[in-house]
C-alpha cells in the first residue's frame, strides 16, 4: 500500500488484503503520511512489514492491531501520532526500530503497547518509547 487514495470521511479505514488481485504484504514508506483524518484503522493478515514514516503525523489515529504475520515495523513509523492511546501487537517474532513510536512531540494520551512478552517488556515500552506495555498474547 502506498497510500489512501480516497478522502475518509468516517475515520475508519480499513486495508484489504487484495487489491487487483495481488496479496497485500507491506505498507510503504510515508503511505498515510499527514493522513488526519485516520481515526481507526484495520491491517489485512496478509501483511508482513510497516514501512518508514508509515502513519507519521497521522494524528488522529487512536488504534491499532499489528497482525501476526508482521515481522518489522520501520523507523518514525507511528511518529506524531498524537492520539494514538493503544497498540496491540500479535506477532511473536517482530523487529520494532527503536524510533517506531517516536516521542518526539507531545502525546495528548497515554501510548499503551499490548504485546506478547517474547516481544517487549514494560522497561522497554517505557525507555524506547514513553509508553506503558501490556502483556497481550492477540
Amino acid at each position: 500500500i502506498t497510500g489512501i487514495g480516497e478522502k475518509i470521511s468516517s475515520g475508519n479505514y480499513t486495508i484489504p488484503s487484495q487489491i487487483n488481485g495481488k496479496t497485500v504484504v507491506g505498507i510503504g514508506n510515508q503511505a498515510f503520511y499527514y493522513e488526519s483524518g485516520v481515526k481507526k484503522i484495520t491491517l489485512p493478515e496478509t501483511l508482513t512489514y510497516i514501512g518508514k514514516q508509515a502513519f507519521a503525523n497521522a494524528g488522529g489515529l487512536t488504534s491499532v492491531v499489528i497482525p501476526s504475520r508482521v515481522t518489522s515495523i520501520g523507523s518514525n513509523a507511528f511518529t506524531s501520532c498524537t492520539y494514538l492511546a493503544d497498540v496491540y501487537i500479535k506477532s511473536v517474532n517482530i523487529s520494532i526500530d527503536s524510533y517506531a513510536f517516536s516521542t518526539v512531540y507531545q502525546r495528548n494520551v497515554t501510548l499503551t503497547i499490548h504485546a506478547p512478552s517474547s516481544v517487549m517488556n514494560s522497561m522497554q515500552a517505557r525507555m524506547l518509547w514513553d509508553a506503558e506495555y501490556e502483556e497481550w498474547n492477540g
